[in-house]
């Protein structure tokens, strides 16, 4: 009930006017995005379905409102939300496809062992070595860290992978196996090479190359972490049964719970990788650095998100309970509706 004790007449109309547009901002007002598929989606009214089934779900559980979805084309629709307080976490809401996947990193170095062969066929190719590689200071003051394990893969940087060639220049050494680390203004280049028919095919086949989710600053220097992982995943997010975000130590956690089978699988085959690494891939990225698995695993995990917002950690586990988009969605324009 709304009172008015020690509120002027003249005044109370005013009140009320603010506590309608209050309740109104809080409730949300709709908005429209326009919605792209990825370049080449699988074609189908099935997908289409599939693509407003996995809206539908993850508007209720946001608080969204109804959702409605037009299509304008096989490719193209325009998304309506009732109820939008934030555009830019309803348009994440409708891009992130949650394709969920976990994977052992290059134990057997693999990829390190393939690089002076992946320099040749570039250099064959026409590719030309850069600058060189940054120098050991500017190395070290980068990966300026109290653990040991850091120091001594600082240390191992400059025999292991500072060498001329196209790419081998541009990667050094990161803390664990399987990951490397690239200074970020030298991320577009090292992204363009590995994405090239010669170095690919002089990747071992058993192996993808996957770039971490965000970029990392140490010191002065950022850098991205490039990852090799083994191609066959340990697990597909199509294996989680539950997925709730929670708060430990000022982290950000999503804990999830695998069906029966996937609690099987993922129990069998982290016994057999103790002390290995092991990714957790969202969308085609790495979420951090991948963790050690200490001991065997069932059916209940966590994803650790760090300081990341508690909504980021929540719409995470949203996307994991509704499942993945059958095609990835790009957001191309966006807007209230009526304002």
């Amino acid at each position: 009930m709304l009172r008015y004790e020690g509120v002027p007449k003249r005044g109370r109309g005013l009140l009320v006017f603010w506590v309608l547009v209050a309740l109104a901002c809080k409730a949300g007002a709709p908005a429209e995005f326009q919605v792209r598929l990825g370049d080449s989606p699988p074609s189908g009214p099935s997908v289409q379905e599939r693509v407003e089934q996995a809206l539908a779900l993850r508007a209720a559980e946001t608080g969204l409102g109804s959702v409605s979805v037009q299509w304008t084309s096989d490719s193209t629709c325009t998304v309506r939300f009732a109820r939008v307080q934030d555009l830019e976490r309803a348009a994440r809401l409708i891009e992130l496809q949650g394709v969920m996947e976990w994977r052992i990193t290059d134990m057997d170095n693999l990829f390190r062992d393939a690089l002076s062969a992946i320099d040749r066929a570039l250099i064959d190719a026409g590719v030309e070595a850069g600058e060189g590689a940054a120098p050991t200071s500017a190395l070290d003051q980068l990966l300026t860290t109290d653990t040991a394990q850091a120091d001594t893969a600082a240390a191992d940087t400059t025999t292991a992978l500072n060498q001329p060639g196209p790419l081998s220049s541009l990667l050094y050494n990161g803390q664990i196996e399987g990951e490397f680390l690239v200074f970020e203004e030298d991320f577009p280049r090292v992204d363009s090479l590995i994405r090239l028919p010669e170095a690919e095919r002089a990747i071992p086949r058993s192996i993808d190359l996957v770039w971490a989710s965000e970029p990392r600053s140490e010191g002065a220097r950022a850098y991205r972490p490039l990852y090799a992982v083994e191609r066959s995943p340990v697990l597909t997010g199509d294996q989680v049964q539950d997925a709730r975000a929670s708060t430990a130590r000022d982290q950000s956690i999503v804990r999830f719970t695998l069906t029966r089978s996937g609690g099987r699988r993922f129990r069998q085959v982290t016994r057999e990788h103790v002390n290995d690494f092991m990714a957790i891939m969202l969308d085609g990225r790495v979420f951090r650095q991948p963790p050690v698995i200490r001991s065997e695993i069932g059916r209940d995990g966590q994803i650790e998100l760090g300081t990341a917002p508690r909504q980021e950690a929540q719409d995470l586990a949203l996307v994991l309970r509704a499942g993945a988009l059958p095609a990835p969605l790009t957001v191309v324009a966006a807007g209230w509706v009526g304002r």
